[in-house]
């Protein structure tokens, strides 16, 4: 983006990575970020409680904080899987007197929550229990199958599809105070 730096952070150094450190104790300094992402990380982070005050911590007042976080979907490990979250688990789990809810909504919609578990079903059923099989046939279902989460587009504007939504985001800004 014109005029912005984005900075990616992870555990380890690889491209495009530019920091390298822990969600839960970031190394950035308090309210130097007009913005925070978390795009679907917060499942395999062991410290829930702190990744969102750190994300909150490092956003300068006025500044935003967006978090996409998975609902139905099946395990997924890198390196551990952890949690889930409901809508009302999603706007909750963020709830801070410095922060307001900007917005919430679908980012995964239901048709790529039933897909995704119908592909590792599949994958689980045939492979024989032997993993490298299984990852195998994960791969030719998703690819066949892919085709079929278009039809997500029939949920963009139906409220009920948070209630089987594959992910969750919410839109938070710090309060100016």
């Amino acid at each position: 983006m014109k005029g912005f730096k984005v900075y990616n952070l992870d555990l380890v150094r690889y491209k495009p990575v530019k920091v390298v450190g822990d969600v839960c104790h970031l190394p950035i300094k308090t309210g130097s970020l007009l913005a925070a992402m978390s795009y679907v990380v917060l499942e395999h982070i062991g410290d829930l409680e702190g990744t969102p005050s750190e994300m909150e911590r490092v956003v300068r007042p006025g500044g935003f904080i967006y978090i996409a976080i998975p609902f139905l979907q099946p395990f997924h490990s890198c390196p551990g899987d952890r949690l889930r979250w409901t809508h009302e688990g999603a706007a909750s789990l963020y709830e801070s007197s410095s922060l307001e809810l900007v917005e919430m909504g679908v980012l995964g919609g239901p048709t790529s929550a039933l897909l995704w578990t119908f592909q590792a079903w599949v994958s689980v059923l045939t492979s024989m229990g032997i993993k490298p099989l299984r990852d195998l046939i994960y791969l030719a279902v998703s690819a066949i199958t892919f085709p079929i989460k278009w039809l997500d587009i029939l949920f963009w504007f139906n409220p009920l599809a948070k209630e089987c939504a594959s992910v969750h985001y919410v839109l938070l800004r710090k309060r100016i105070t």
